[in-house]
């Protein structure tokens, strides 16, 4: 590979063998390297090589550096055998008419070289157009490299081969590996340098990203490249979208839960269970609504599960989301059948949203969801997921996963975000979220994470953002008069300001106030009378 400049990476997110020295050498803070990823703060590490190959077990937490070397000594010349045992052909004992490039025959190695030849071209109409938008993915090097994975990896598990959206996950994983190769000369020990030298080994990033990307596909990820609809092995049946099945007299793709069926995809499962099972469980209204809107979780799910999120966020952001993603797996690795982290995640970005969704229609929620939202910080939607995975997983001794809900479940923030969360040690007060709807009382995420800004706050001596309110003299409560129709609007107004000002001074909530508050909303609007009734503004609309 020629000698690239550095500026095909950001500076941030290149590495720092200082860390590396402190962090895996000394194993200084090496137990809260997994708490680091799930607050989103491994960033600042600048090693999201090792730290993901550690997650990922690639490079075992139980195992010391010189083992963590024989290790990758082993697994990179397993990669040159394969690519080696994949290239070769046996042309021994063949017949003349048999081995020759005219020759229709199933056992003539010419076959597999023009079989191979159109995967390859292909996986190049994909790679070419690989995050287009960044310099290093347009370098004939990297190109090459994106290529050789892909086919050694579909030689491999040919029952499956290339599939479109494959290359973006390699293309992630690609990119941390270029952006963190060892640097020739550092300031750290001789002895740190030299481990780092060789599991960050620029020579071997090629093979170091194979296993890799290997080892996420066999995370459940793989089985999600199958077709979204499948049938039974019949002559008669078709394997597309739109074919029927006349035994069942159903469609394959009508809006029902299918996450416990036979004979569908994984994929297919995968959406129905996030969408069916998760979304429900969390957010029943939300949930209801979009089933009423006849919405297939299939659309818009299926492209956030298959290429883990690289379509739907930015390069930076979508390195956080992995960080958690890889941080979660339990240990030993072989315990973990699929990634459960990213299904929490896609319904947290589907409640992120959920005011939007509310007031939209079919075709409003699909544009939504196939074009998310730019997010201020991921971080908000992985903390999101975690709570809600703790919280599910959690309540699973107790009921079915249909029927764990909290009495109030959390709704997203939607329009300017909100203070960030307490301190883990400090309680926090109730509050009504903003974008909710009036019953509902935003809880404090089940989840907390180490606060950043803590340290900055004791060297300026300020207090966190939601310290406990300044005591105040108690209000007394406001007395509601019996609603009558006789009341004028004026009066009505001021009544509901009352109400609104009472829950915000006391922090209080009551559903009688609430109740009484949305009486007086409705009358108003019967006062109100509109010849015609305001359309819901579409932000996605072109103008």
């Amino acid at each position: 590979m020629s000698n690239m400049g550095e500026e095909l990476v950001p500076p941030d997110l290149l590495l720092n063998p200082q860390y590396f020295e402190s962090t895996f050498y000394r194993r200084e803070n090496y137990s809260q390297l997994r708490q680091l990823a799930l607050s989103g703060h491994l960033l600042p590490l600048h090693n999201r090589f090792v730290s993901w190959r550690i997650f990922l077990g690639l490079l075992p937490e139980n195992k010391s550096l010189d083992e963590w070397v024989e290790i990758c000594t082993k697994l990179r010349e397993d990669y040159r055998k394969l690519q080696e045992s994949q290239c070769s052909v046996k042309t021994n004992n063949l017949d003349p008419l048999i081995f020759n490039p005219l020759s229709s025959a199933t056992e003539n190695p010419w076959n597999n070289f023009h079989v191979d030849n159109e995967l390859k071209g292909i996986i190049r109409q994909d790679v070419d157009r690989t995050f287009q938008e960044r310099l290093l993915f347009q370098l004939p090097e990297i190109k090459q490299l994106l290529t050789s994975i892909l086919f050694t990896w579909s030689k491999q598990n040919s029952d499956i081969s290339y599939k479109q959206g494959m290359n973006e996950i390699l293309g992630i994983i690609l990119f941390v590996a270029y952006a963190e190769r060892a640097p020739e000369t550092s300031e750290i020990s001789p002895q740190a340098a030299r481990y780092l030298s060789i599991l960050n080994d620029p020579r071997y990033i090629e093979a170091d990203s194979f296993w890799m990307f290997s080892r996420v596909m066999d995370l459940g990820i793989k089985e999600l490249f199958n077709p979204v609809v499948t049938h039974k092995n019949k002559a008669n049946k078709k394997n597309d979208l739109f074919s029927w099945d006349a035994e069942k007299e159903r469609n394959d793709l009508v809006n029902t839960d299918k996450s416990h069926e036979e004979n569908i995809s994984s994929v297919l499962k995968r959406c129905h269970k996030i969408h069916h099972r998760l979304l429900q469980s969390i957010d029943r209204e939300l949930y209801q609504h979009m089933e009423s809107q006849k919405i297939e979780p299939q659309m818009y799910l299926q492209r956030w599960v298959r290429c883990m999120f690289t379509r739907e966020f930015n390069m930076a952001d979508t390195l956080v989301v992995w960080d958690s993603l890889f941080a979660s797996l339990v240990q030993p690795i072989e315990n973990n059948k699929d990634i459960l982290l990213m299904d929490h995640i896609c319904v947290a970005m589907i409640v992120f949203v959920r005011t939007f969704l509310l007031q939209s229609d079919y075709s409003g929620i699909l544009r939504r969801l196939l074009k998310f939202p730019p997010v201020e910080d991921v971080h908000v939607l992985v903390n999101m997921g975690l709570s809600y995975k703790e919280r599910i997983e959690g309540g699973k001794r107790n009921a079915p996963v249909g029927l764990i809900r909290s009495p109030e479940p959390p709704r997203a923030m939607i329009r300017a975000p909100e203070p960030k969360a307490k301190s883990p040690t400090e309680e926090a007060p109730k509050t009504i979220a903003r974008d909710a709807s009036p019953s509902l009382v935003q809880k404090a995420p089940e989840f907390s994470v180490p606060d950043p800004l803590a340290a900055k706050r004791q060297q300026s001596g300020s207090s966190p953002i939601h310290s406990d309110p300044i005591p105040q003299k108690s209000k007394p409560i406001i007395q509601t008069a019996p609603l009558t129709k006789a009341m004028s609007s004026s009066e009505k107004i001021n009544s509901a300001i009352d109400i609104v000002q009472e829950q915000i001074n006391n922090e209080t909530y009551s559903d009688s106030s609430m109740k009484y508050l949305l009486e007086l909303l409705k009358q108003l609007k019967d006062d109100i009378k509109e010849p015609t009734k305001p359309s819901i503004p579409d932000p996605l609309r072109r103008i």
